[in-house]
């Protein structure tokens, strides 16, 4: 191979190994992406049992203690669909939302299962 058709080649080589560097940089950052959504698919059943949030006589979930970022936006997103269901059972049945919010909470606690966090009004306790 002569001088002249080395230097093309290596020319014509460095843009595909900055394509292969670029893409090996992605793949590994939707690796990393990947695992970091899992780690933050946090459901309701695993942070009632991590004690991270807990029932409520309110009908409501609440948090025994200081929530990070992702258990406050769970619980919000709880207490959203929840609020939007008792006022559907309020209107069906003819009653105040206070009502079925207090059913609600009282039959929650009652079911909630051994070691979940409950507040029955007189703060938090291990079930």
């Amino acid at each position: 191979m002569t001088a002249f058709n080395r230097s093309v080649a290596a020319q014509a080589s460095a843009p595909l190994r900055r394509l292969g560097l670029i893409s090996l940089m992605a793949a590994t950052i939707l690796v990393a992406f990947a695992a970091l959504s899992q780690a933050m698919a946090l459901t309701l059943s695993d942070a009632k049992s991590q004690g991270l949030i807990g029932e409520m006589a309110t009908g409501y979930v609440g948090y025994p203690s200081a929530p990070s970022a992702a258990v406050k936006q769970l619980g919000d997103g709880v207490n959203l669909g929840r609020k939007s269901h008792y006022a559907d059972i309020a209107a069906k049945e003819g009653t105040s939302l206070t009502v079925v919010e207090q059913l609600a909470g009282k039959k929650l606690i009652e079911q909630a299962p051994t070691g979940t966090y409950v507040n029955d009004g007189s703060g938090w306790r291990r079930k």
